[in-house]
């Protein structure tokens, strides 16, 4: 058995992961807090069950 691999975050980099009810604008609002604070988005992925109020997922 191989021993588990472990993540290494760099001191200035940070992983967000969200999930809740899809709504028009949650891509808006979470982006918006890390941008206020200077963060820049450098990859995403996200996906909805379905669109007119299902769950919602992004990383």
């Amino acid at each position: 058995m191989r021993p588990a691999q472990q993540s290494v975050l760099l001191p200035d980099h940070a992983a967000l992961v969200v999930h809740g009810r899809d709504q028009p604008g949650t891509v808006a609002v979470v982006t918006s807090v890390p941008a206020r604070h200077g963060a820049n988005t450098a990859a995403r992925a996200r996906h909805s069950d379905d669109p007119a109020g299902g769950a919602f997922v992004a990383r």
